[in-house]
């Protein structure tokens, strides 16, 4: 949600708004204004800034801190970025208008990537503005297209390769399911705990199943709970030959019973815990 300082400082100097982020120019720099919980913020890019304009722009700002709400000052690559400190209280539309026309200023002075620079090649007289990642840049409108082709023929390439390995996912998930399955056998004269590591079958069935086909996709799931439950079945009947028993007498011996009805529960209870860490993951990313 924007607050009444941002639509006022917006309006004033005619910023072309979408939802929280405004774009705009001043003194000759592309300005990209965001409003966001807690505190405002200038991105303004400067391709082809060094590192000694880079500290003379910090020792240029660095005292006017505290006068102008400023959180912090730092460069993501050549884009220079402001975060104005904004509580309870907005910020006055006379400190940001202030903030802004200060460094522009100050970088214009001092002749810091004066001029409409490029963002991808870094050479003068770009004809074309285009918005990156949220950000307003200056480009040439072949560089920009050349660049274009490029993400797209890798990301193409890359699909490729993927697609090429997906049908190969489910021996990574069936490998990792087994590798569980197989040390639970092996540790299963220690009684019901020993069924305890069944937990990581689902885990480890996902984690084959990435290493293979680099990615999890909705197929990895169904590939995982077919694994481990495959994984459970081999292991009981070995578990249950191990004992001497027969699958009739199994209900008669208590101590297996327990181990297996373990073995059975933990190896559902560590899909699901590994399933929501999964979707988990996928939804931060």
């Amino acid at each position: 949600m924007v607050n009444p300082s941002f639509k006022q400082f917006t309006e004033r100097n005619n910023y072309e708004v979408d939802r929280n982020v405004a774009y705009g120019e001043k003194n000759g720099y592309l300005v990209t204004f965001c409003q966001l919980s807690y505190h405002k913020m200038f991105l303004l890019p400067l391709p082809g800034i060094t590192n000694a304009e880079k500290q003379k722009i910090f020792q240029f700002l660095t005292p006017f801190k505290k006068e102008y709400s400023i959180k912090s000052l730092h460069f993501d690559n050549t884009v220079f970025i402001i975060k104005l400190r904004e509580s309870i209280r907005f910020i006055p539309v006379e400190i940001l208008e202030k903030v802004i026309d200060e460094v522009t200023k100050f970088l214009k002075d001092n002749e810091i990537c004066l001029g409409e620079h490029c963002i991808i090649c870094g050479k003068e007289d770009s004809d074309q503005k285009v918005r990156i990642t949220g950000i307003e840049y200056y480009v040439h409108q072949n560089c920009y297209d050349r660049l274009t082709k490029e993400i797209e023929t890798e990301f193409k390439d890359r699909n490729e390769s993927t697609s090429k390995k997906t049908k190969y996912g489910f021996i990574g998930s069936i490998i990792g399911a087994f590798m569980v399955g197989f040390a639970w056998y092996f540790i299963s004269e220690f009684g019901w705990i020993s069924a305890l590591v069944m937990l990581l079958c689902a885990h480890f069935s996902l984690k084959g199943y990435r290493f293979i086909n680099l990615r999890l996709d909705k197929n990895a799931y169904i590939w995982s709970i077919v694994s481990v439950l495959f994984s459970y079945l081999i292991s009981s009947y070995l578990i249950i030959i191990s004992n001497k028993l027969q699958l009739i007498d199994v209900f008669n011996n208590t101590n297996v019973l327990i181990n297996l009805g373990v073995g059975l529960a933990t190896s559902l209870a560590g899909f699901v815990i590994s399933w929501f860490i999964n979707k988990r993951i996928e939804r931060r990313d």
